[in-house]
Order: C-alpha cells, then sequence, then structure tokens
C-alpha cells in the first residue's frame, strides 16, 4: 500500500473502478472526497466526480513512476479494460499496475497490460478505497484539469462538427467474440439485420489482434467462385497450395470441397488471421438447414463442420441447423440480441437528438426491441421532429426482425433529401464494403457531404474510433431506386479505381481488390474491362446469365453464348449446369436436348441439386422409373445426403415398393436423426397402412412436428391426419379440433404469408360448422392470393370451394366447378368424393354412388381415405335400397396390382404435366408431376407434397 499511497501524494496515480462496485453508495461518498484524483469507471455510466476512461484519467500515471489502480474488476468491464490498456500504450509510460480485489482473472490482466509489472492487493475494494489517503492538489492535478479541458474542448469541437462515433452496451457480446476468436476454426455470428453485428465484430477482432483479411460479402455476383478463389489465395499465403492447383485444372465439386478443408487445415500461416464472410444465410436458407445443395452450400457446410487454423466468422441472419448429432462440434456460435434500453441515451446523445426526460426511453425501447439501425434513425427523425417522442403511433416495430418499419422510415428519410445528397448517397451505394474517406472522395464525396449523411443516419460509420470506415447499410440501400444504386457509369468508375488500386497490392488484398473490380465491371456491362484472375470466378457472369433469361424482355441467344463459355472453361460448375437447364425449360426445347443437357450435368457436376433438378425432369414427363434410377445413383454416389434418400422413399412408396422406401426412411433417420422429413414421411407410409397402424403414424408426424414446429409441410401433414380423426373418431373430435386451431396458429404466428397455413385453417373451420362458413371463405381467399402465381395448388382450391359451396347450399356453382376440374385433374380422389356430396344433396344416389366408386379406387385399399369411403358407399347403398327397395351389390373392390404391375404403373389418366423444370424445391417435385391414379401403396392426401 505505501506504494499506492506515494504515488496519490505525489500526484502519479490513476484510478480504475469496476461497474459494479461504483453501485455501492459509500463506495461514491469516499471518491466524493477524493475527486481530484479523476476515478475512472470502468462500466456503465459516470456520474460525477467518476469519469469516463479517457486521457483525463490516465494522465496521472503515464509519467515517471506511475501507478495505475484497478479496483475489482469483472467481466462487465471488459471494455473498459481494454480501452484503458490502450490508452496506457498510447500514454507511452510504463506505470506498474495494482490490482485491488480478493480474486480477479490474471489471464486476461496479464494479456492486456502485457509488459507491465502486474501486482495483486488483496483485500475487499470497498474497504480499501475508504482508507485511501486525501491527495493534494500539485502540478499533476492541474495537468489532470487541462487534459479534462482539453477532451471537453475536443468533444464540443467533434460535436459542432458533425455526429459522434459511438458504441455503447455492447460490451458482453465483444467479449465473448473475443474469446471465440480465441483459437481457429468456424464462428457464426447471427441476428436480425441492422441489429450491429458489425460493429460487435469489428471490435472484437480489434481487441483480440489478429491480423485480419478482406472480407467476402455473398450475395449479387458474389458467390462459390468467390469463396472457392478467396480461400485458395488464403490456404496458399498460409503455405498449402492444393485448392490452389485444383481450381486450374477441370475437377467437379466435391473434388473442390474436400480439397479446400485440406488446404485450410495444412495452411499453418492462417494462424493468427481472421476471415470475415458475410451473408452465410445465402447459402443456408430460411431455416438455416442448407436444404438447397449446390457448390455453395457443400462447401458452406463442410466449412462449419471441420477446423483449421484460420478464423473463419460468417455473418448471418440465423443459426445454421444440422440433423446430425454432434455435427457442429466445431462450430461456435454468437446471437446478437438488441441493445439493452439504458444505453439508448449516448446513442441518442451522439446523433444530436435533442435532450428530453430519460423515462420516455423506456416505451421507446419497447417499441423499437433493442434494434440498432432503428435506434438510429428514430434519434434522426425526433431531431427534426422533437413532438415524435411522444407519439405513439411513431416508429412501433413488431420484433426486433421487422425491419419493413426501419424501412419505411428510411424511405422517407431518403425523400427528404436534397436532390445532390440523394444522388451522393446512390453512388456511395455501389459499394458492396467499409470504404475510408478517401475512396469516398475518390468518387466525389466531399467531407460536409459525407458527414451530412452520417447525420442523418443514412450513411454508417463502422470499424473503431481509431480506425473510421465508411458503408451504405443494406437496408438503405433496399430502401433506395434501383437505378440509383446501380447506375452503369459509377460501376465502371469505382471499378477502374479499384483496379488501380489492385495494382499496388500482393497476395490476398490483390485478389479482393479484382473481384470487386471485376463485379463492378460486369453490373456496368464492361465485359472488355474484366481482370482475368489467376484462379477461376465466374459468379458475376452466371448472375447476369439469370438477367438475360428472367428478364420480362430475355435474351436468350446471349445467355446461351454466355453459358457455353463457362462450361466450357468450367465443366464442373454445377451452377453454369443448372442455368442451362433453366434456359432450355424456359425456351420449351426438345425432349433429346434437354435430356442431353441433364445427362452432362449429372455426369461433370454430380451436386444434390443437379440430381434433384433431374429428378423433376423424368417427373414432369412422367418418367418416374427413370427418376428412382436417378435417385438410386444419387444414394449411391452421396451417401451422406439424407435428403436424397427421403425423396427416393417419396417415390418409391408411390410406387408400390414399400419396404425398400421404408429402409431408407430408417437409415436416413439413423444418419440424421434430427431430421424431419424422415419422421414425417415415415409417419405418411404408416397412415397409408390404416386404422391399425393409425396410432404409430401419429406418433411419427408428432414428432416431425415437434423436430421442425414452423414447418409448413410437417405441420400440414399432422393436420390432415388429426382432420380424419376428427371425422372417424367421434370422442376425439373437440380436441383434436382444438389441437388443429393452435397448430395453424402457431404455423401462422411464424409465417402470415403462408398459402398452405390458410387453406388447412379453411379446412378446419368449414368442418366445424356453418357458423365458420364466413371466416373459413375469407382464408381461402388469402390462400388463393399468397399462392404462387404460376404452379400453384388450383386444384385444391377449387375443391375446397366447392365444398364451401356445397356448405352454402350453392349446388349449381358447385357441380359446374367440380366438372370442369375432374378432367383437368381425373386422378385426384378428392374431386369426385366432393361431386358425389353435391349429387347426393341434389337426390340423385345412384349418380353418387358412382362418383364415390370412382374416389375410392384412386386410393389405395388400405388407406384411411378408402376406409371412409367404404363406410360412405354402405350408407349410400343403404340409402339406395331403402328408396328403392333392391339391394344394391357391394362395389368390387379393386385388384391389387402385383410388384412388377405396380413398377410399370400406367399413366393414362395422368393431368397435363407442367414444364420440365417447374420452379419447385427439390422435395416438392412431386406436385409439379402428373401423377397417375394411384397403386395399392401409393399416397392419396395432399400432405403428401413436399
Amino acid at each position: 500500500m505505501s506504494l499506492v499511497e506515494s504515488a496519490i501524494q505525489g500526484g502519479r496515480c490513476s484510478l480504475a473502478i469496476s461497474g459494479d462496485l461504483l453501485r455501492d453508495e459509500n463506495v461514491m461518498l469516499a471518491l466524493k472526497e477524493r475527486g481530484s484524483l479523476s476515478p475512472m469507471a470502468l462500466s456503465g455510466p459516470p456520474v460525477a466526480p467518476v469519469v469516463a476512461v479517457g486521457p483525463a484519467g490516465v494522465a496521472r500515471a503515464s509519467g515517471n513512476h506511475g501507478v495505475l489502480v484497478i479496483v475489482e474488476p469483472g467481466e462487465a468491464d471488459t471494455g473498459g479494460l481494454q480501452k484503458l490498456a490502450e490508452l496506457v500504450r498510447q500514454g507511452g509510460g510504463k506505470p506498474t499496475v495494482f490490482v485491488v480485489g480478493q480474486r480477479y482473472n490474471q489471464l486476461q490482466m496479464m494479456s492486456l497490460f502485457r509488459g507491465l509489472k502486474l501486482e495483486h492487493i488483496k483485500e475487499r475494494g470497498k474497504t480499501w478505497v475508504a482508507g485511501l489517503p486525501l491527495p493534494q492538489a500539485d502540478e499533476a492535478s492541474a495537468a489532470v484539469a487541462n487534459a479534462a479541458d482539453a477532451e471537453a474542448k475536443a468533444a464540443k469541437k467533434q460535436a459542432d462538427a458533425g455526429p459522434r462515433f459511438v458504441f455503447v452496451g455492447r460490451e458482453d457480446e465483444v467479449a465473448e467474440l473475443t474469446g471465440l476468436l480465441g483459437q481457429g476454426g468456424p464462428i457464426v455470428v447471427s441476428g436480425p439485420t441492422g441489429v450491429g453485428k458489425t460493429a460487435i465484430l469489428e471490435h472484437a477482432i480489434e481487441a483480440a489482434r489478429l491480423t485480419r483479411l478482406p472480407d467476402l460479402a455473398l450475395g449479387r455476383g458474389v458467390g462459390a467462385d468467390a469463396l472457392f478463389a478467396r480461400l485458395a489465395a488464403v490456404a496458399r499465403a498460409g503455405g498449402a497450395d492444393g485448392l490452389y492447383e485444383v481450381l486450374k485444372r477441370p475437377h467437379t465439386p466435391i473434388e473442390a470441397v474436400e480439397e479446400a478443408l485440406r488446404s485450410l487445415q495444412a495452411a499453418a500461416g492462417t494462424e493468427g488471421q481472421v476471415m470475415v464472410v458475410e451473408g452465410l444465410h445465402l447459402a443456408a436458407g430460411r431455416e438455416g438447414d442448407f436444404f438447397r445443395k449446390s457448390r455453395l452450400e457443400l462447401l458452406c457446410e463442410a466449412l462449419l463442420t471441420q477446423t483449421y487454423p484460420l478464423r473463419l466468422v460468417f455473418t448471418s441472419l440465423v443459426q445454421p441447423v444440422f440433423y446430425r448429432e454432434g455435427r457442429d462440434a466445431p462450430l461456435r456460435r454468437l446471437r446478437v440480441e438488441g441493445v439493452k434500453g439504458r444505453f439508448y441515451y449516448d446513442i441518442f446523445q451522439a446523433m444530436g437528438a435533442p435532450e428530453f426526460p430519460r423515462d420516455r426511453f423506456g416505451p421507446m425501447s419497447e417499441k423499437l426491441h433493442g434494434h440498432a439501425l432503428a435506434i438510429r434513425t428514430a434519434a434522426v427523425a425526433i431531431r427534426h421532429a422533437p413532438a415524435l417522442v411522444d407519439n405513439e403511433k411513431f416508429f412501433r416495430m413488431e420484433d426486433i426482425s421487422d425491419v419493413e418499419e426501419v424501412k419505411k422510415q428510411l424511405e422517407k428519410r431518403i425523400e427528404r433529401l436534397p436532390d445532390a445528397q440523394r444522388d451522393l448517397l446512390g453512388r456511395i451505394s455501389h459499394l458492396r464494403y467499409p470504404v475510408d474517406a478517401t475512396l469516398l472522395s475518390d468518387i466525389g464525396v466531399s467531407r460536409k457531404d459525407r458527414m451530412y449523411l452520417v447525420a442523418e443516419g443514412l450513411l454508417d460509420m463502422v470499424g473503431t474510433e481509431q480506425n473510421k470506415r465508411y458503408q451504405v447499410h443494406t437496408l438503405v440501400r433496399s430502401a433506395l431506386p434501383t437505378r440509383a444504386s446501380s447506375d452503369f457509369e459509377t460501376f465502371e468508375e469505382i471499378g477502374k479505381r479499384l483496379a488501380q488500386l489492385a495494382n499496388n497490392a500482393e497476395g490476398v488484398a490483390k485478389l479482393a481488390l479484382q473481384q470487386e473490380a471485376n463485379r463492378c465491371f460486369i453490373e456496368a456491362r464492361r465485359f472488355n474491362l474484366l481482370i482475368e484472375l489467376d484462379v477461376p470466378d465466374y459468379d458475376g457472369i452466371a448472375e447476369s446469365c439469370l438477367g438475360l433469361i428472367r428478364s420480362k424482355t430475355p435474351r436468350f441467344d446471349m445467355a446461351a453464348q454466355r453459358i457455353a463459355e463457362l462450361l466450357r472453361r468450367d465443366p464442373g460448375n454445377a451452377d453454369a449446369h443448372l442455368l442451362r437447364l433453366e434456359l432450355l425449360r424456359r425456351q420449351d426445347s426438345k425432349n433429346d436436348a434437354a435430356q442431353q443437357a441433364v445427362q452432362e450435368a449429372l455426369d461433370q457436376a454430380p451436386v444434390p441439386e443437379v440430381y434433384h433438378e433431374a429428378v423433376a425432369f423424368f417427373l414432369a414427363r412422367n418418367a418416374r422409373n427413370k427418376a428412382i434410377k436417378v435417385l438410386e445413383g444419387a444414394v449411391e454416389a452421396l451417401p451422406e445426403i439424407s435428403r436424397l434418400r427421403t425423396r427416393l422413399a417419396s417415390l418409391l412408396l408411390r410406387q408400390g415398393r414399400r419396404p425398400e422406401a421404408i429402409d431408407h426412411l430408417k437409415r436416413a433417420m439413423d444418419q440424421d436423426p434430427m431430421l424431419p422429413d424422415a419422421y414425417g414421411l415415415l409417419g405418411m407410409a404408416r397412415r397409408e397402412e390404416g386404422a391399425d397402424s393409425l396410432e404409430e403414424a401419429e406418433n411419427l408426424l408428432r414428432e416431425a412436428v415437434r423436430l421442425a414446429p414452423h414447418d409448413v409441410v410437417q405441420t400440414s401433414r399432422l393436420v390432415w391426419l388429426l382432420l380424419d380423426i376428427a371425422r372417424g373418431v367421434p370422442e376425439r373430435a373437440a380436441a383434436v379440433r382444438a389441437e388443429v386451431r393452435t397448430l395453424l396458429d402457431n404455423l401462422l404466428l411464424h409465417d402470415k404469408k403462408s398459402w398452405e397455413a390458410h387453406l388447412l385453417y379453411a379446412v378446419a373451420l368449414r368442418e366445424e360448422g356453418a357458423e365458420n362458413l364466413d371466416r373459413a371463405r375469407w382464408f381461402l381467399k388469402q390462400a388463393r392470393r399468397l399462392a404462387p402465381p404460376k404452379g400453384g395448388p388450383t386444384g385444391r382450391f377449387d375443391v375446397e370451394e366447392a365444398l364451401q359451396e356445397l356448405a352454402e347450399g350453392k349446388l349449381d356453382e358447385a357441380e359446374t366447378r367440380l366438372r370442369r376440374l375432374e378432367k383437368k385433374d381425373p386422378s385426384n380422389h378428392r374431386v369426385f368424393s366432393a361431386l358425389a356430396h353435391v349429387l347426393e344433396q341434389r337426390g340423385q344416389l345412384f349418380a353418387a354412388h358412382a362418383e364415390l366408386v370412382r374416389a375410392a379406387d384412386r386410393t389405395a385399399p388400405t388407406s384411411l381415405d378408402r376406409q371412409a369411403y367404404d363406410v360412405e358407399l354402405a350408407r349410400l347403398r343403404a340409402l339406395i335400397e331403402a328408396s328403392a327397395g333392391v339391394v344394391m351389390p357391394a362395389a368390387e373392390p379393386a385388384p391389387e396390382p402385383s410388384a412388377e404391375g405396380a413398377a410399370e404403373a400406367s399413366t393414362e389418366d395422368a393431368g397435363e404435366a407442367p414444364s420440365a423444370f417447374e420452379d419447385v424445391e427439390p422435395e416438392q417435385a412431386e406436385e409439379a408431376s402428373g401423377e397417375e391414379a394411384p397403386s395399392e401403396e401409393a399416397p392419396s392426401d395432399p400432405s403428401w407434397d413436399v
């Protein structure tokens, strides 16, 4: 203690107190008596005489024989400790660091204050502070006062110049991510767009003292090629050339993925380096489970499930999902939540919002949910119109992911910009990555304009306070008109500037600049300016082909030429093969040309998505046996991809090959015990076995819903089964119908635009009784409105429409609709069943009996539908006998086809098949095929559509 006391008396002691200790009123009273020490708060809001960690507080310890005392540091003080250590290093002195407390994190303190002498005073902080001697006024005190005045003047000058850089309320997240960055391997930082992931990353990487490689943002024109090329350059610089050599020669996607992992694991030189890949959700999909698997998805999934020296950080809207237990063991995760309400004041002050009582921030926090960009946008709006503070309707977000409200506010702000600044914002939005002020100046953005846009909340000030950079946020870019952010001349200008910078760069930085320059040249339609890269990167060219194929005025000839050139250079580019198949579909090409393209894709780029596309091609031509053969080859080539097995099982069930299908489903469940589709399809298979397997089917479908509670496919399967139970088991009807409503409410709460959920609700309400018909009709209208414009389930809508008309007594309308539908879809048993009900209402019992027989013939003999139809047929026969006095012969059961006959089932009754490459999800391709009347084992329920 003597050394500290002498330092206090000599004006050479700086004091830093933990945020927890500052909550004690006795500690605050003791510090007020020693206010000339300028004690610093390591966390929490500083209350006089305590000041924030800054030059004024550290000034005493920066001289000769200085002493820095840190009292009871905790986890919440990590951010303050990091800033304190940085100020000590900048001061140039080497003070002795004393840590007061019963215990502390010695490794953390040694790493932060590396090179300084570290001492421990094992005493309670409260007692130690109370026993401090009162300091005398000296030159150091004057120096501290002068430093404080200088700091205040600098702050005032900065406030006059524009908005302040502010980063508050993220100490815990930065500390957690800094810890995760302590070892190599994959990390995923997830959260809604605009929540503040980038700012946390910037500070954590700086705190971890890692070498940062250029970022890569997945998106338009940046995909598998760009990521492969960047990883090849990183691994090569780290001492592994394997991936670089593979990419320069013909290869399959699987070879490239496997070599990428080997090269990263062998690149010892990447230890201590970090690379950020933005936009993982574009590969992972909405549910985060990599449902679609082409090159990018396979590569990302492989990178997330292995470890290597490089710190590879992915940002995403959702966390990735793996159905195989332990598959994600190497992956570390950080979920970013909202900013706490107590930090709103600092953000509002930094954005220049007017002062108002702190109790107003409580309601503001409830409306904004801690969304970082929303808080800044609200601060700017209130700065312009202070009365908005009291407006209950202003900026009310439903939850933190409700970015539509943020976009609306940003659009209003952009509309109010002067024309010159709006044009400048559009120019900056062409830049995909954060840039420094120099590059902004090169494209005509002055400092005054830059700070004006920052003050309006439309230009992000990212990085750290010592290394500021600027970027237009994705939400701001989406609020701009398309033409404002995609000007050809601006893209060309930026591309040329980046190409010049690339000439003076080396290694990974050079490749990153070249890739971004090429993206700009492609967007500018200046293909003659493209830079030849050492490794192939054709993502931008493939993206341009999409525009040529899908635009309102397509240019199929140009697209075909570019795709052919792309495949000539890289035959294993699966995305180019998929583009060619889409082009042939849209051109309505002849069957031979399309089949040849399918076979080439299977031979040269065998990835799951190509297999699924080939299956869709054969199903659209009613060649189910060929589709099964393709999938059998797929599960042999890629045995680890369980979804190939589940789709094969689905087709085998439809083909009557039940034992083989169940075997594949069980193997899929063994491989991925948490894969919902395996349980769902097996449950549907058991459902078709009739009442004896009903309990097992229900358990399997409930397990599928438990694993994927928001998956409309799994929920719809369970709902259809529960509706069947409600019809056939009266004692369970009330409880089951209540459960159906609960399931559908949960589904709509997660996805308000699900047409399937609306259709199911319409069915459930109609079956509950006439009092719910109005609501049922509303749900049906919503389902029609939300369904895709082409390829939607119009048959299911028409059947439900007819049944609602029947319930309302509109027999003519219902019959007309069903007669039209039976010609379009003669394999749909529900059409004939509904028609039978209409005819029975008209009193045409013989005709109703005939239609019901046709419905029964189109279902499997053991299915629940067939059993229900048998009951209805018996009832109709009794009515006919009673009214006519004759005995009706029982309907003869349909002959059970042999295995050979089932394999070669007839397709004469199939409806018109859609185009070969219908835009459906891989598991939904069966719905696109024109199905024949089901065989013995064939499913007969719309919930089979995956």
